[in-house]
């Protein structure tokens, strides 16, 4: 649908220029709308896929759009806006919050978001779950070992762990 919506008013090369930006971000500012409707009625499982659908694709997107008017990156910082309130009101030991945690785990280590410098925000998220209990702490730290598995990795894991308050 969002993809659909950007070829729709993309040129000749698939760039959209600055004139139809407001209208390629027109899908996926209605799915934040849906989104944030869902999460004011509390109903967090239908719009977690929305916010999944939306920063998985709008950062693909944004790449060949011209954002000078900030449609796009308003509903980027609504995505995040919306992931850590989803985080801040999850009981991270309910099966939500195991859901979220292998999420922002699973998309920090993702390539697409290569560039966006978008793992500190991903681990951010997953690291304010599990700071809530120490058991989740260290959930958080056999995962992430698991998925760095080099000293690099050892070292940044202790940092967003001494982090994890600062996401408040």
């Amino acid at each position: 649908m969002l993809q659909e919506g950007v070829r729709a008013v993309s040129g000749r090369h698939g760039f959209v220029d600055y004139e139809h930006a407001y209208q390629a971000a027109k899908p996926a500012d209605d799915l934040m709308e849906k989104a944030e409707q869902f999460i004011n009625e509390k109903k967090v499982l239908e719009a977690l896929p929305i916010l999944q659908a939306l920063v998985e694709e709008i950062y693909i997107i944004i790449e060949n759009v011209d954002d000078s008017g900030g449609e796009f990156s308003m509903i980027m910082d609504d995505i995040w806006k919306n992931f850590k309130l989803l985080a801040q009101e999850t009981d991270p030991e309910s099966k939500l919050g195991r859901l979220l945690f292998e999420y922002f785990l699973e998309q920090a280590k993702d390539k697409r978001y290569d560039g966006w410098l978008l793992r500190d925000d991903f681990c951010d998220l997953a690291s304010y779950l599990v700071s809530q209990t120490v058991i989740w702490k260290c959930y958080l730290m056999s995962l992430m070992m698991k998925l760095t598995q080099t000293v690099k990795g050892v070292i940044e894991i202790s940092k967003y762990v001494s982090k994890s308050k600062s996401i408040h």
